[in-house]
């Protein structure tokens, strides 16, 4: 408790009372206003450091830093005979959780060693290895009996290691929780359901690109069977005509001063 109040540097506030003011000495004064200045200060340091109920019981308490340490000092600081059983059995129900971390868990169990220790209750440090094993929850179990054929050799400090080794290792191999697990759009198979049946089969269909093909140019020149522009002699409506009708055709070009240039002849 006093280690405390030497960190915030007011232990000579309570080690000390109010400097008397001395006649013919100037600085009496002096040094009396200087401690009643750290007095409020130092008791301002201890109200603070108090929990909220603790805080609206003392902060009314009249008096000087010193008075209000003795009365925390008697009432909170005393030797309570029944808190060793309540060590002993913290330590005895201890047990350690699925969901936590392990290594967590441990230094929790050492805190209540440390107790043990405080209440001069020492045990041995293989006794305190067996105990942490002991207490490692189900998941733990292989990892327990692994451990327990290297305790001649095993020690707090390995101990700790081996838990921190075997933590990570798992933390690694984690598997995700089904309801958690990302779901791909899968098709299953099954029975169909009613809708499905009734369902009437799509009209889509698929659009085929129509693609545009490119016409030959007309003839500049006349036809080799008609004579007339615009056209093809392959492609002559008269041509079909005359084959319709029957009999051989023959195409004779005859030269001449007819504007028609050429001229077609039947045989």
């Amino acid at each position: 408790m006093k280690i405390w109040l030497i960190t915030k540097g007011f232990l000579s506030v309570i080690m000390t009372v109010c400097p008397p003011v001395v006649e013919f000495d100037p600085k009496s004064l002096e040094r009396q206003t200087l401690w009643r200045e750290r007095n409020e200060i130092a008791k301002g340091v201890i109200l603070l450091g108090l929990s909220d109920m603790l805080f609206d019981v003392y902060c009314t308490l009249h008096g000087t830093a010193k008075d209000l340490w003795d009365e925390l000092d008697r009432k909170y600081n005393t030797d309570d005979h029944g808190l060793e059983k309540y060590i002993v059995s913290k330590f005895l129900r201890f047990d350690m959780k699925e969901g936590k971390f392990v290594l967590e868990q441990t230094r929790e169990f050492e805190l209540i060693l440390h107790s043990l220790r405080e209440a001069d209750m020492e045990l041995s440090e293989k006794f305190k290895v067996m105990a942490v094993i002991e207490k490692f929850p189900k998941s733990w179990e292989d990892f327990g009996l692994t451990l327990k054929h290297k305790m001649k050799k095993i020690t707090w400090k390995s101990l700790m290691h081996s838990i921190t080794v075997e933590e990570e290792h798992k933390k690694a191999g984690y598997i995700v929780p089904v309801e958690f697990q990302p779901k791909a759009h899968v098709v299953t198979g099954g029975k169909q359901s009613q809708n499905s049946k009734n369902k009437q089969p799509s009209s889509f269909k698929p659009i085929k690109a129509k693609l545009k093909i490119a016409k030959k140019p007309k003839a500049n020149w006349p036809c080799w069977n008609c004579g007339q522009m615009g056209h093809w002699a392959k492609l002559c409506p008269n041509k079909k005509a005359k084959a319709q009708s029957g009999g051989p055709q023959v195409n004779v070009v005859t030269g001449g001063t007819s504007s028609d240039g050429l001229r077609s002849e039947e045989q």
